[in-house]
């Protein structure tokens, strides 16, 4: 699987550095924090309708020229953003940019989990976890380029996301089946899992105000490049380095309960990041390293906790669901988060994190309250542990926990990947 993981290491580090840049950019451009909200919302909206385009082109021309489109419109994307300084066509250009990137994560994952086999899944998706960490990490100390030409960044991203074509193109893999398109009853899956629904759709508010507007956050408080790029790094790693625990203390236990918790400590260290970055700036790396372990876990414990509500052949079909509330939530939280910053400064990004995790919290709280312990449909799943989410990843790696001996639903054929 050399070719894949090459091809996924070189695009998330062109990536990485993307989505931090341009909120950097924009920042330093003199753009309002509600402008640069709304910028970046509108790659999660090109990214949740690149998702489901994304069957219809891979059934029509295969993985491979698949992926070559969607990398020749990611470059084009990239490298208009340095042609023009508006922010309507930046906006523009977002959204296009979310659905070529979805297109390329869909084609690598789905392509991943059709390869991998029994007991070879765990291996595969650990090494894909692992260079989607180290990729994403890196491509933030891309900021550090000695160079005042705004134009040379969106190069090196355009190149490597160039670069990463050409193991795809060249491997000897066999193309897999064309993933089916799941139906979506929307209603029904919220209505099987309305605290995994909460728990996706607030996730992905905190999450995408997180990525779009953490660096300009970080940028308009005096930070520099370095002090950027350890912050997101920090935040990344923290996020790879709790997940695993978080996910099994769950196991066994009513996950409700433990993404509660999870929801009242992200709160707990969004009012401490608000309240001690006005003083002292550098207890934001062990503080950012606490909340990203705790942030990134809240999905995968939501998706854990459908699996553990729905039959294996709903499976798909629920995380579809999940994934398109995450992707909501994912759209509307830089221009939420940017309306609070342009009204109290730029601290106040925290305290959006905080309150929304307060909401999170509450809404679960609530649940508890009105509805005693549902016990799983059918066998209780085990919790995966996702740096970035698909169905397509999902499916295999329930899959690879029941070939280990353990009990978790067997998904459908996947469809789609998430932001």
């Amino acid at each position: 699987m050399a070719s894949l993981l090459s091809s996924v290491g070189l695009l998330l580090l062109g990536v990485g550095l993307l989505n931090t840049f341009l909120a950097v950019q924009a920042a330093a451009m003199g753009w309002t924090p509600l402008v640069i909200g709304l910028v970046m919302s509108a790659y999660f909206v090109g990214y949740g309708v690149g998702t489901y385009a994304t069957a219809y082109l891979i059934r029509r021309t295969g993985h491979i020229r698949a992926f070559a489109v969607f990398a020749a419109l990611a470059s084009c994307t990239v490298m208009g953003h340095a042609l023009t300084d508006t922010a309507w066509a930046w906006a523009l250009l977002r959204v296009f940019t979310g659905a070529s990137l979805v297109g390329l994560y869909a084609v690598t994952e789905s392509w991943l989990a059709a390869e991998a086999r029994g007991n070879e899944r765990g291996g595969f998706f650990a090494a894909y976890m692992v260079v989607n960490l180290l990729a994403l990490a890196a491509g933030q100390f891309l900021m550090l380029l000695d160079t005042d030409q705004t134009f040379v960044r969106f190069a090196v991203i355009t190149l490597l996301i160039n670069l990463s074509l050409i193991p795809v193109a060249m491997t000897r893999l066999n193309q897999p089946t064309p993933p089916l398109k799941p139906r979506l009853r929307i209603g029904h899956m919220v209505h099987a899992a309305p605290s995994a629904a909460v728990g996706s759709g607030l996730s992905g508010l905190v999450m995408g105000a997180f990525w779009g507007l953490m660096p300009a956050q970080a940028q308009l408080g005096g930070a520099s490049a370095l002090g950027i790029a350890v912050v997101m790094s920090t935040a990344i790693v923290g996020g790879a380095a709790g997940q695993w625990p978080l996910g099994r203390w769950s196991d066994g236990r009513d996950r409700r309960g433990v993404l509660r918790w999870v929801a009242l400590s992200a709160m707990v260290v969004g009012l401490a990041m608000a309240t001690l970055g006005q003083w002292w700036a550098t207890s934001l790396y062990p503080l950012m390293f606490v909340y990203g372990a705790l942030a990134f876990s809240a999905y995968p414990i939501a998706i854990a906790h459908l699996a553990d509500r729905l039959l294996p052949e709903d499976l798909l079909e629920g995380a579809s669901v999940m994934l398109l509330l995450h992707g909501a939530g994912a759209a509307f939280g830089p221009t939420l988060a940017g309306l609070w910053m342009q009204a109290l400064g730029p601290t106040a990004l925290f305290v959006f994190f905080a309150v929304s995790w307060a909401l999170m919290a509450l809404l679960l709280h609530l649940r508890l309250r009105v509805e005693r312990r549902q016990e799983p449909v059918g066998e209780a799943a085990t919790f995966v542990p996702m740096l970035r989410t698909s169905p397509a990843a999902l499916e295999a790696l329930y899959e690879d926990a029941a070939a280990n001996g353990e009990t978790p639903p067997e998904p459908a054929p996947s469809s789609a990947t998430a932001p």
